[in-house]
């Protein structure tokens, strides 16, 4: 009991209170926590780790950004992909990490088939990691036939046909000939059957037709020799004969066409031979007075010749050397015996 009342007092030297109203005066509470040094250090530990959380955080999803939205989510196309053949494309893309999404075929008339032609995107253009790339490849030259009938067909059915395959007719300078009509077809410089690019070129020589010729002439010649004459400029030939007392008998006398028309090689020539003059038929005179079996000789176109017999005092035919009731040819000569 003796302790009492008894009251321990803080060690240390006294300070006054603070008057009231006094700027010093203040909560016991704050001022004891700032004048806290461990307090203040653990807030700053507290204020560093929230820091570096929240840096962790924007970090990662600036990661995140760059890795599937920013520039790390991309990688390029490698090279050297057009060119080669699919086969090692599609390696190069697989080494690259990269797919492929499609292939197209397309005709490429240079490209060895199978090669890739084209890629999309293009080499060294920029594609998310584990894209797909599309790639274009050869399937060849596109090739087409060359049709048949060609040859004997007219310039203008030959070039339609080529036309319908995917080819080019091209004319060139018409050549003359003596059987193919203008116009025709004569040699194409390709076989029908035969396998071209699409768009390739096909030569067609084309007939202009017989040659233009002069018909010469061949009147007096003996028709052996006017046949060779007209054949060597390519006319045909064809013989008529009729007797005739300019000409001598195998001795052309008229042509048609005239000498000096024009014409073309194959057209026909007729030559008329002469067979010499024309045949008379002989009378009988014997025993008509020598003048009046003359005359009628002559009006036929006969010479005659006398021959007397016994100085022929009496002037009468006794014989004549032709027969009568043959024939000759008009101008020949009648010897008569005359008694």
């Amino acid at each position: 009991g003796a302790h009492h009342g008894t009251v321990a007092l803080p060690v240390g030297p006294l300070r006054a209170a603070p008057a009231p109203g006094d700027p010093a005066a203040g909560t016991s509470e704050g001022t004891d926590d700032d004048a806290d040094p461990a307090l203040r250090r653990w807030r700053r530990r507290v204020a560093v780790v929230l820091t570096l959380i929240a840096l962790g955080a924007v970090s990662g999803l600036v990661g995140l950004w760059y890795a599937t939205a920013g520039p790390g989510a991309y990688t390029t196309v490698p090279g050297g992909l057009v060119g080669a053949d699919r086969a090692a494309a599609e390696e190069a893309l697989a080494t690259a990490g990269l797919g492929v999404s499609a292939v197209t075929e397309v005709f490429d008339a240079q490209a060895p088939v199978q090669t890739v032609v084209a890629v999309e995107p293009g080499e060294g253009g920029r594609i998310l990691k584990e894209g797909d790339v599309e790639l274009t490849v050869s399937k060849g030259p596109d090739l087409r036939v060359v049709p048949e009938g060609l040859v004997g067909a007219t310039v203008e059915d030959a070039t339609a046909a080529l036309q319908a395959v995917g080819l080019v007719a091209v004319e060139g300078e018409r050549t003359f000939d003596d059987v193919a009509p203008a116009g025709t077809v004569l040699t194409a410089t390709a076989e029908p059957g035969t396998s071209l690019a699409v768009g390739s070129e096909v030569g067609l020589r084309v007939s202009d037709g017989p040659a233009p010729v002069t018909v010469l002439s061949v009147v007096g010649v003996e028709a052996g020799a006017a046949r060779q004459q007209l054949e060597a400029d390519g006319l045909v030939v064809e013989e008529a004969t009729a007797f005739s007392e300019q000409y001598g008998a195998g001795v052309v006398m008229a042509q048609d066409p005239a000498p000096g028309t024009a014409g073309f090689r194959g057209d026909t020539v007729t030559i008329t031979v002469s067979q010499g003059p024309p045949l008379v038929e002989v009378p009988n005179l014997v025993g008509q007075q020598f003048a009046d079996a003359r005359a009628a000789l002559e009006r036929l176109g006969f010479a005659v010749v006398r021959e007397d017999v016994l100085g022929g005092f009496f002037g009468t035919v006794r014989s004549q050397d032709a027969t009568p009731g043959s024939t000759l040819p008009k101008g020949s000569t009648i010897t008569l015996a005359v008694v």
